[in-house]
């Protein structure tokens, strides 16, 4: 892409981050010199963060779309819910309950060293005391697997499950671990998106869901047997809705204890 044309890119892609950017210039910047390999500043609400140009999905769906905005409805009422963050990735997820939930104890769970960094940047320039930070791949049990780190796009790296030459050891974690001993609460909300591990992780001993009143999972059917994983939540819980209107092809489900009325979900 040659100056011009990516000064209007930049342009263009910079005026999109208005509602989270510190300045215009940093936004431009941001999109011009395609992070430069660096973490720049934003802020969502009142709460600030660093992410880099390879992180900008999550931006994208998360910071910008609010595409969890439907966590408010299943944390109405609890003054300091837990919340346990599964592929935390650069702690987004975990921002946007604490900016409606500033009392919210959070759990959040990344394996990406790099990406990990990050996360735990943005935890502490926060200094919120009950936001926990823990670096580990979630699988079905504990030790090291094989993980991809994706260099491109930060929102791609998952557990190796076949073969694949990029493939480098990470510590792993199981849920029943976790839960157990890392988190030790009842847990009000479980979100999920680990890039195919889903089924590992949740269908390895579903009777750990008993203990999580609400879970949301963005499933990938092209890394695990997503029927298998619905299977186990319609067993567990007795709503399960889909998300409506992503701009993800990836199916985001949600599963409850009790109903919940939010027109971006639909049940199937």
């Amino acid at each position: 892409m040659n100056v011009v044309r990516r000064a209007g890119f930049a342009r263009e892609r910079s005026a999109l981050i208005r509602p989270i950017r510190r300045n215009p210039i940093s936004a431009f910047l941001f999109f011009f010199l395609a992070g430069a390999g660096r973490p720049w500043r934003f802020h969502l609400g009142p709460l600030p963060f660093y992410a880099r140009y390879r992180d900008w999905v999550a931006i994208e769906e998360i910071a910008l779309h609010d595409e969890y905005g439907f966590v408010n409805d299943l944390l109405r009422g609890k003054r300091a819910p837990c919340v346990v963050d599964l592929g935390a990735h650069i702690g987004l997820f975990s921002l946007s309950v604490l900016r409606s939930f500033p009392s919210a104890i959070v759990h959040s769970v990344e394996a990406s060293p790099d990406t990990c960094a990050v996360l735990r940047r943005n935890c502490t320039i926060n200094g919120l005391p009950a936001w926990h930070v823990h670096r580990a791949a979630m699988w079905s049990g504990d030790g090291e697997v094989p993980f991809v780190d994706d260099r491109r796009s930060s929102t791609a790296h998952h557990v190796a499950i076949s073969d694949e030459a990029a493939a480098a050891r990470v510590p792993a974690l199981s849920l029943a671990t976790l839960l157990r001993e890392r988190v030790r609460s009842h847990v009000d909300l479980l979100k999920v998106d680990i890039e195919g591990a889903e089924e590992a992780v949740l269908c390895h001993e579903p009777a750990l869901l008993q203990s999580v009143d609400a879970l949301a999972a963005e499933l990938h059917p092209e890394r695990c047997d997503h029927q298998r994983v619905l299977r186990v939540l319609r067993e567990t819980y007795p709503y399960v809705y889909w998300v409506s209107g992503r701009g993800s092809a990836k199916p985001l489900v949600i599963a409850t204890r009790t109903p919940i009325a939010n027109p971006s979900l639909e049940t199937r």
